[in-house]
């Protein structure tokens, strides 16, 4: 069952049946696997098992983000799981569903929980139609997930298991407490110390690297401008007489960047109307993918956010891009430029932008600044736990290039050379300390992923089961994936839209909450 949430569950039933005092709530569930498969079922099965990609999902509610075909002869369908988040909840309803009716698949495994984890016993305390009401309002609140609402109302033969291992999660959430602890502090003193960074920057930085920089963070605040990026990486090393010959793929960023020039972007607005227009009377469900385009900022923003949200149907055949033709050349420039490999061409970017640093920078202690801002927004990151496992990778390997104690020392000289007396920083050791506290929650994590997968292989093959679909949050799927592939396990990673903003003071509410259940 969910860890530390037997209580919670008696709630729930009690809101279907008047009582919160039934006994043994949870555990009387009997597993719920599918006996019989229908022509269409087992066809559709084997040839997903086949091959991967052949997967689609319903484009209203989400997207195939990634697949590999391994050689084990087990197929994991993840979809990535935004918690608490409920336009993200709905549409991973709306994709379990599909799978289910579509592939006949039964074996749903979960994060937050081990063992039978499964909800369909509230289906005999009442109606469809009560149960539907009472689960939507915990939907609705963040307390129970999509795939739990649907176990608890639709009459789908499915299994949900849990497959933590109870020590590393519990260990996982008494971290994530402690962190959330000191997290509001150790931000505010990295801002401060940030804060220093610039007003120093502003005095020891030349004048074009000063404006380069302030230009590279404008465009990694915009989303979606990457290509504006790279642009302004590629032109300046051009003004520099840097070659791009040691960077083959920003050489072809290059190269498609200069396709751009031909796009109007008036027209593109216009054929986004049109087709937006076209999409809600073929499908007024569809209208959703496209809420808040139109007032987005820049005519770039919106086409790549457009872009985005139709690419789906685009795949699908369900829009003739022919029709719109300023669009379909947006369309066209995009897709090439996605198909340079992401973390490749930002390996570039950096060296590139290394090298230009270098070129534009007076003395060490520039360098050294750039080093030291670079570093604070990386731990900013490391306090919100939102480090990629290769970020936390290279965080790993040099811990002591992040304490902040040389950074106060260094910062607080330049200080005082700048006469800037009243803006020195005092050093507090604690941002140093807690850094370790954070580290054990990043390695609690792999520790995890590792457990889920041995124990879905392990559930499988005692079920007899050959494809199975994981949710669980994006935040792991980095990892698994790649241990999915070091053990040749196929997988298709799926990612149901998200509508609006997760709320995270009610995501931790939730959370921790098991936490203070448990004890």
């Amino acid at each position: 069952m969910r860890l530390a949430q037997r209580s919670f569950y008696k709630v729930l039933t009690g809101c279907l049946v008047g009582s919160v005092l039934l006994a043994n709530v949870g555990l009387a569930d009997p597993l719920r696997l599918r006996v019989d498969f229908t022509p269409e079922m087992v066809e559709s099965k084997e040839e997903l098992k086949k091959d991967p990609s052949t997967l689609s999902v319903p484009s209203h509610a989400a997207f195939v983000s990634d697949t590999f075909d391994g050689k084990s002869g087990k197929l994991i369908i993840h979809i990535q799981d935004a918690h608490t988040n409920f336009s993200g909840q709905k549409h991973l309803v709306a994709v379990l569903e599909d799978l289910i009716q579509r592939y006949g698949l039964d074996l749903i495994f979960v994060e937050g929980g081990t063992g039978n984890d499964s909800l369909s016993f509230l289906r005999t305390y009442a109606s469809k139609d009560v149960r539907r009401r009472v689960a939507l309002r915990f939907l609705e609140r963040g307390e129970i997930s999509g795939e739990e609402y649907l176990d608890i109302v639709s009459e789908h033969p499915f299994l949900l298991w849990g497959v933590e291992d109870p020590k590393l999660y519990n260990r996982s959430l008494e971290a994530y407490s402690k962190i959330t602890e000191v997290r509001g502090e150790a931000v505010q003193q990295l801002r401060l110390i940030e804060d220093r960074i610039s007003l120093v920057k502003s005095h020891v930085y030349p004048k074009e690297l000063l404006e380069l920089e302030n230009h590279i963070e404008a465009f990694k605040k915009a989303r979606g401008k990457d290509d504006e990026a790279t642009r302004l990486l590629i032109e300046k090393a051009q003004e520099l007489g840097i070659e791009l010959k040691a960077y083959p793929w920003l050489s072809k960023a290059k190269e498609i960047i200069q396709l751009e020039g031909s796009i109007d972007w008036h027209l593109v607005d216009e054929e986004q109307v049109r087709l937006s227009e076209a999409l809600m009377k073929q499908d007024p469900t569809l209208g959703q993918l496209l809420q808040g385009v139109s007032t987005m900022g820049s005519q770039k923003i919106r086409a790549r956010s457009f872009h985005e949200r139709i690419e789906p149907l685009i795949h699908q055949e369900q829009v003739n891009m022919a029709a719109y033709p300023q669009l379909e050349k947006y369309v066209s420039y995009r897709h090439l430029f996605s198909g340079i490999p992401t973390s490749k061409l930002f390996k570039e970017m950096y060296q590139l932008r290394d090298e230009i640093y270098k070129r534009l920078a007076k003395d060490q202690d520039a360098l050294m600044l750039k080093d030291m801002s670079e570093r604070i927004k990386m731990l900013e990151k490391y306090f919100y736990l939102r480090l990629r496992p290769k970020e936390f990778e290279a965080y790993n390997e040099n811990t002591e290039a992040f304490k902040t104690l040389r950074w106060t020392e260094f910062l607080n000289r330049k200080l005082l050379d700048l006469y800037q007396q009243d803006k020195v920083l005092p050093y507090n050791g604690a941002l140093d300390q807690e850094q370790k506290r954070v580290a054990d929650f990043y390695r609690t994590a792999d520790k995890r992923d590792e457990a889920f997968v041995e124990k879905m292989l392990s559930k499988m093959e005692e079920v007899g089961r050959e494809v199975a679909i994981f949710v669980c949050g994006g935040y792991h799927t980095p990892n698994l994936t790649e241990l999915m592939r070091e053990k040749e396990i196929s997988y298709v990673v799926v990612s149901p839209h998200v509508l609006e903003e997760t709320d995270i003071r009610n995501y931790e509410r939730v959370l921790l909450g098991d936490l203070k259940r448990a004890h």
